[in-house]
């Protein structure tokens, strides 16, 4: 009788952690990951006084949180990048095109100067389709079981020395 409730307790403890490191261990990685961006994101748009410390802030930031990062500086509605960081292997801005772009900060501006998304993106034979799919993140978790990528977007629009700027960071889920 004792070695049943023994067997019944271990049973329930492994079904216990079964349940967090599966079920819930998805969902903590994705709010910290979007906790990181979206705290490098109001570090830059408060703490830079000049193009330097921003430059200084993305760099450092992006290299901590194995992100990427590219600034625009905004002049007569056209987007000029400043700063670029380092793409990880896996990252997904590189293939974000003119018009991903423009939809990333056009959904930033309706929403007050920020915006946050997860990008789905299927790899094909190694190679990446560009065809995204946003969706805005919520907090849940969705789980794919295919070959399908997801990453971390903050887009934020702010002011810096007199001028206006646009950011998008990404990180891998």
């Amino acid at each position: 009788k004792m070695f049943a409730i023994l067997l019944v307790f271990l049973l329930a403890v492994i079904a216990v952690i079964w349940f967090f490191q599966v079920m819930m261990l998805d969902v903590f990685y994705r709010n910290a990951k979007f906790g990181e961006l979206d705290n490098t994101a109001d570090l830059v748009a408060q703490q830079a006084q000049s193009i330097e410390d921003m430059e200084n802030i993305v760099h450092d930031s992006a290299e901590s949180y194995f992100s990427s990062i590219i600034v625009f500086e905004i002049n007569d509605a056209k987007a000029s990048p400043v700063i670029e960081t380092g793409q990880p292997a896996n990252s997904i801005l590189p293939f974000l095109s003119k018009k991903d772009m423009q939809t990333l900060f056009e959904r930033a501006y309706k929403n007050g100067g920020s915006y946050i998304a997860t990008i789905t993106h299927p790899y094909q034979d190694g190679e990446l389709d560009v065809e995204m799919n946003f969706e805005e993140y919520t907090g849940k978790s969705t789980y794919f079981f295919s070959r399908l990528a997801q990453s971390a977007v903050d887009v934020r629009i702010f002011d810096c020395d007199g001028k206006e700027y646009f950011m998008i960071q990404t990180a891998d889920l």
